[in-house]
């Protein structure tokens, strides 16, 4: 049991570390800092003081990112010592982690009523700005940046493009950008919003593209719950098969 906890804790924090640099390359916010002004006292602890230490740092770090769950700093305080003293811990760790996952759905819905809110007001009011196209009403919206002189989407090819998806916040999560190399995309595999909101876009073109969550990830997914999703798209290239082109289309609206 006392090994189990130990894992636990020590799981925790290298878990942390590793997220805590994640997120500042994400949201843009910069992760914790050591202080490069030490004081004195510090330059005079042992090394075993300073891991000591600097363990707890990384255990407060964590509590502080945590933006769902707030603990009670003294409660951890006095968990760890107690575990130090071989104390019964208040829960097992079944127990344990049965009330953090009825805490962790209910914030999970809470979340999702609040984004999905979100989602159906930020598309009530895009929708009057100029240039903003309704594909599906109050679900899918797109604006024309820059107009495109190429084959024009239709169906669900592949098709080679720079991507940047955003929250309504602006925080980017996701980006052909961060590999400086434009992406081949098969639209048959992508959300529904993305190929939907591709149609007719042609090669060259740069278009946004505003995703009810009904037609991106909805309440699945690694994104928060029922997010609306944000895509700048610049089309490059797409293949062949299911395109047309400008000469095409008005020999057919001729004919």
């Amino acid at each position: 049991m006392k090994k189990c906890w130990l894992l636990i804790i020590t799981t925790m924090v290298v878990s942390f570390s590793i997220a805590s640099c994640d997120q500042s390359s994400q949201n843009g916010s910069p992760a914790p800092q050591v202080e490069e002004n030490s004081t004195a006292n510090d330059s005079q602890l042992s090394v075993n003081q300073q891991i000591s230490r600097t363990f707890g740092h990384l255990l407060a770090r964590q509590l502080r990112k945590s933006e769902d769950i707030i603990m009670d700093i003294t409660e951890v305080a006095k968990g760890l010592q107690a575990e130090l003293e071989c104390k019964r811990a208040p829960l097992t760790e079944s127990e344990y982690e049965e009330k953090m996952a009825e805490i962790q759905q209910k914030i999970f819905e809470n979340k999702a009523k609040e984004n999905l809110s979100l989602a159906e007001k930020f598309l009530q009011e895009n929708k009057k700005n100029a240039g903003v196209v309704e594909v599906q009403p109050d679900k899918l919206q797109y604006r024309i940046v820059k107009e495109g002189s190429g084959k024009v989407i239709t169906g669900k090819p592949s098709a080679l493009l720079h991507y940047k998806g955003s929250f309504i916040n602006g925080q980017v999560f996701s980006s052909s950008e961060a590999n400086k190399e434009p992406i081949l995309l098969p639209l048959a595999q992508t959300i529904p919003g993305f190929a939907m909101g591709m149609q007719g876009m042609r090669e060259g073109e740069t278009r946004i593209l505003y995703i009810h969550p009904d037609l991106a990830y909805g309440t699945s997914g690694q994104l928060p719950p029922n997010s609306l999703l944000i895509f700048e798209i610049n089309l490059i290239e797409t293949t062949e098969d299911s395109v047309a082109t400008k000469n095409t289309e008005n020999e057919n609206s001729a004919s």
